[in-house]
């Protein structure tokens, strides 16, 4: 039985592309407008939804794709961590993309390091023709559909994919993401 010595907190987001011509006006914006119409969109136009993944550039899972994250810092509340990431990691600024709640919990275990890593991810949407451009730790910055994520598994950061899917079926059932 390995016994974990550090416990760290991390944040990442699931950022799903909205086309900018269905992109909602400023009065409302809000994730579950966003995300009603994307899903509507997707529905009509027969195209899988998209999220946003970096390739990380650092250690752990140097060259992996993942969800745009890092750590939890003091006195940070969750989501003021995923908006500071999404500004060091991808230079997404806050017109851009709606931020969430979080939406799904990740136990990763590292027995090397004897580290218990929680991953706090939260749901976001942005403009699918914001600009884009790798940040502090990551070398590459793309659109990802799902069927491709789940493909492409074994390049991605264990439980990204799953992450993914995951919020994509709770949109799907009307559950807001």
């Amino acid at each position: 039985m390995t016994v974990y010595r550090h416990i760290v907190v991390g944040v990442s987001a699931v950022v799903w592309r909205v086309p900018p011509v269905i992109w909602p006006l400023a009065a409302d914006r809000s994730l579950t407008a966003c995300l009603t119409r994307l899903q509507t969109h997707l529905r009509h136009s027969h195209q899988p939804p998209e999220c946003l993944v970096v390739r990380r550039a650092r250690e752990p899972a140097r060259g992996q794709w993942a969800l745009p994250g890092g750590h939890l810092q003091a006195q940070e509340s969750v989501l003021q961590a995923v908006a500071r990431e999404l500004v060091e990691e991808v230079h997404l600024q806050s017109p851009d993309y709606v931020l969430g709640p979080v939406r799904c919990v990740t136990d990763l275990f590292r027995p090397e390091s004897a580290t218990h890593y929680v991953l706090l991810t939260a749901t976001a949407c942005a403009r699918g023709d914001a600009v884009l451009q790798p940040g502090d730790d990551a070398d590459a910055v793309q659109w990802m559909c799902l069927e491709a994520m789940q493909r492409d598994d074994a390049q991605l950061v264990p439980g990204c994919y799953a992450a993914a899917r995951d919020i994509w079926t709770r949109v799907e059932q009307g559950d807001g993401g």
